[in-house]
């Protein structure tokens, strides 16, 4: 699984670890592990957006739907 996660983030540049759990068929707890294991050892790095668009079209006047909360994404260290 961790070179299936490490070959798709080569492959994708950066990804959620809902984009790579689905793609890789693989639970997405499975996935937020592995990917904090490759951050503990340097080869991953985790990316916080907090002013992505709201997917909810409420123009982010203080909506707390998971659709505006922020965004991780994660992307190999080459």
């Amino acid at each position: 699984m961790l070179s299936q996660i490490i070959k798709y983030l080569k492959t994708n540049k950066e990804a959620s670890a809902s984009q790579i759990a689905v793609e890789l068929k693989i639970d997405r707890q499975t996935v937020e592990a592995i990917l904090e294991e490759l951050i503990r050892k340097g080869r991953v790095i985790k990316y916080i957006y907090e002013n992505s668009t709201c997917l909810c079209n409420c123009n982010c006047c203080g909506c707390t739907g998971m659709s505006c909360k922020a965004k991780e994404a994660y992307r190999l260290i080459q």
